[in-house]
């Protein structure tokens, strides 16, 4: 599942790989199963613990939120005049 997060985030016109296994979405806005979740300023995909954790600026020491792989059902973007499917 990991390859197929990684890929979709990084085919993605609406993310941008900053190093390896994070992501910025290019909007603040995450649907993470259903859930909104705002001020989103990057993605960890850990490999490690197989979950994504979803940090924000203000607070990088602990992630916003977090879901490990087997948990994902999907994960969407807030655009400016839409909502994008990523997962």
């Amino acid at each position: 599942m990991n390859n197929n997060i990684k890929e979709a985030l990084s085919n993605s016109e609406f993310f941008e790989e900053a190093e390896n296994n994070v992501f910025i979405p290019k909007y603040l806005g995450i649907i993470l199963n259903g859930v909104v979740i705002f001020n989103i300023n990057w993605i960890v995909v850990n490999d490690e613990e197989k979950e994504l954790f979803l940090v924000s600026e203000s607070n990088d020491d602990h992630p916003i939120a977090s879901i490990t792989y087997e948990n994902l059902e999907s994960l969407l973007i807030v655009t400016e005049d839409d909502i994008k499917k990523i997962i």
